[in-house]
This record gives C-alpha cells, sequence and structure tokens, in this order.
C-alpha cells in the first residue's frame, strides 16, 4: 500500500469516526430534547388536570350556592309567611273590636239607645250597650247563671274572689237595688272610652212622674264579651268595706 493510499485510509476512517461521534451526539440531543418535552407533556397534562379537578370543585361550590340560594329563598319566603300568620293572628281579635264599634258608631248615629222595660231583652255582650242591657234583663228576671257570667272584678284594684262571689250572690239574690221605685226605662246618656277594653256608661234610670236618677257604670271586655266591672269601696282607712258596680256608690 503507498504512502498516500495510507493517508486517504486514514481520512476516510477520521471522517467515519467524525461522522459516527457527530450521530451519537445528535442522537443524545434528539433524546435529550424528547426527555425534556415529555416532561413538558406531563407538566401540562398535570396542569390540565388540575384545571378539571378545579373547574369541577367551582361546579360543586356553584351547585352548592344555587342550592343554599334557594333555600334561602324559601326560608325567607317562610319567614314571610309565618309574620304574615302571625300578623293576622294578632290581629283577628282586633277584627270583632271593630264590628263592636262600628254597631256601637250605628246605634249613635240613630241616637243612644233607651228601653222601656218591657222592652229589654237578651242582647248578647258583643258591645257595651248589649252587655248592659242583657245585664238589666237578667236581672229583670233574676236570671242567676246570666247575672253571674256578666260580672267581672276590677284589674286596676281586683277584689278577692270571695268578696266577688259575695257581691254577685248578692245581685242574684237582691238584683234591683232601686225596688223602692217605680222603674219605667232606661235611657244611655253617654258613652266615655277609658282604654281599647274598657268604657264608661252613664245610665239613666227612668221612674213614673219623670223623677229618676243616673249612674256611670264601667264594663270590661273579657275574651271578647263585655261584662260589668265590680269595684272595691274603701272606707278612710283604705280598706275594703263592700264592692259596688260605682267606685262612689249613689246610695
Amino acid at each position: 500500500m503507498t504512502k498516500l493510499q495510507k493517508i486517504v485510509l486514514a481520512a476516510a476512517l477520521v471522517l467515519a469516526i467524525l461522522a459516527a461521534l457527530n450521530q451519537a451526539k445528535q442522537a443524545r440531543i434528539a433524546l435529550h430534547e424528547e426527555q425534556k418535552l415529555r416532561e413538558q407533556l406531563a407538566q401540562s397534562a398535570k396542569q390540565i388536570a388540575d384545571l378539571q379537578e378545579n373547574f369541577a370543585n367551582k361546579d360543586d361550590q356553584m351547585a352548592e350556592l344555587i342550592a343554599e340560594n334557594s333555600r334561602l329563598r324559601n326560608n325567607s319566603n317562610n319567614l314571610e309567611l309565618l309574620k304574615l300568620r302571625g300578623e293576622v293572628t294578632r290581629l283577628r281579635p282586633l277584627q270583632d273590636d271593630v264590628v263592636a264599634l262600628q254597631k256601637m258608631l250605628n246605634q249613635s248615629a240613630g241616637g243612644l239607645a233607651q228601653w222601656k222595660t218591657n222592652e229589654l231583652t237578651d242582647a248578647g255582650r258583643a258591645t257595651p250597650i248589649d252587655a248592659l242591657q242583657s245585664f238589666l234583663f237578667s236581672s229583670q228576671i233574676t236570671n242567676a247563671a246570666k247575672i253571674q257570667s256578666g260580672i267581672v272584678g276590677d284589674d286596676i284594684d281586683p277584689p278577692t274572689p270571695e268578696a266577688l262571689q259575695a257581691f254577685i250572690k248578692r245581685e242574684i239574690d237582691h238584683p234591683d237595688t232601686t225596688a223602692d221605685m217605680d222603674i219605667t226605662g232606661y235611657k244611655i246618656l253617654s258613652q266615655t272610652w277609658l282604654a281599647s277594653d274598657k268604657v264608661q256608661v252613664e245610665l239613666q234610670l227612668m221612674a213614673d212622674g219623670g223623677l229618676g236618677f243616673s249612674a256611670p257604670f264601667t264594663l270590661r271586655n273579657m275574651d271578647g264579651e263585655w261584662k260589668l266591672v265590680a269595684f272595691n269601696v274603701r272606707d278612710k282607712q283604705g280598706k275594703v268595706s263592700k264592692l259596688e258596680f260605682m267606685k262612689e256608690p249613689l246610695f
């Protein structure tokens, strides 16, 4: 082999080695790039998974918020309904008072009530005037049950239960305290509201010959019914001496 051939062969071998080294380097670079790309893809996949999980959590939170909002709306409606029901319950008892007041106004428009003794009736206790007429009627025919159920003690200075029962028994046994007078009729002179559940009625008792007198009676609303009030009458020492329909009896 000539020297030139040896040189050419050596050069070819060097070139082959350099090409092989270059290919190996390129392979390593490609492998590194591939590994890096795979890591980036894995990282991107993880980010996508995290985002999907986050979106899923947001969806769940949104569903919970929607459900909570619905519950709050329903609860608000329920609370409003309960408030309205409570208001209706509170106002319902006032309806009877309105009806009673309307009836009283109707009576006033046509003049204050008056009755002859033979015209008295059991008018019920829906209004103070009705209750007073019913009591006069019950006393006239001595209806013990009606008399007893038509009397109540004063709420400011209440009598003892024993004293009240004794007073009621006296009214039942002796209902007409003006037996020495020939009463021909009764007339309402005025009615003054002392409170929403208490009224004072000035009643005139008329007798033959134009004689008669007037006296104030107080009526109190108890559970939707009007009743005559019995007062404690006290002596100068403040001790209760008796009960009367008037704080300062005429007789």
